[in-house]
């Protein structure tokens, strides 16, 4: 166990599988108008979202998503353009979880915390590829894909140090809609 800051604790683990995730709320975008920035499980007072599933539909513009500890996302629908996610974490924190579904493109990474597990899943791409922004830099999803694909060790990659996930954000806007599916978000 490592802690963290004050808050989580991430906790090592090699039981990551897979998972098929059932949202409990879409976040659908209707209209943008350049970058947009979209940290939709930020805890705001009393309201908390560790433990729920976001469904994420993407515009046509580039989406920057921050992950949060504790809560799941459904990024498979991100749209065109590279979209930028960015981790709360270090790259290491979750290169032990990296999972490829080869026969959907679908690509997952997972993470333990103290406060929950938290599961990502997006389509990795060679065209229009996604960038994953973690404390520590910055990868193409094509990087990533084509290491797990030919089993090439992560700590061999090399990361853009010149982008972090928790450097500012510059963002345009957007219009979404929000649509709650579990009484407890």
């Amino acid at each position: 166990m490592q802690k963290l800051g004050t808050l989580y604790t991430y906790i090592e683990s090699d039981s990551f599988e897979f998972t098929f995730l059932t949202p409990t709320a879409k976040v659908i975008v209707t209209g943008s108008q350049g970058d947009n920035f979209f940290d939709i499980a930020r805890y705001v007072n009393e309201v908390s979202v560790v433990g729920q599933t976001f469904l994420f539909s993407g515009s046509s513009e580039v989406d920057g998503v921050m992950i949060q500890p504790g809560v799941k996302y459904d990024l498979t629908n991100l749209k065109g353009s590279i979209d930028k996610l960015y981790f709360s974490g270090p790259l290491s924190e979750y290169d032990d979880s990296i999972l490829l579904d080869n026969a959907t493109g679908v690509m997952q990474l997972s993470r333990l915390t103290d406060i929950g597990e938290e599961i990502v899943q997006f389509i990795a791409t060679a065209s229009a590829a996604d960038e994953l922004v973690f404390t520590d830099g910055a990868i193409s999803t094509a990087d990533i894909k084509a290491a797990v694909t030919s089993d090439t060790p992560l700590t061999d990659l090399t990361l853009d140090t010149t982008s972090k996930a928790l450097d500012a954000k510059i963002t345009t806007g957007a219009t979404v809609k929000h649509i709650v599916l579990d009484s407890m978000v």
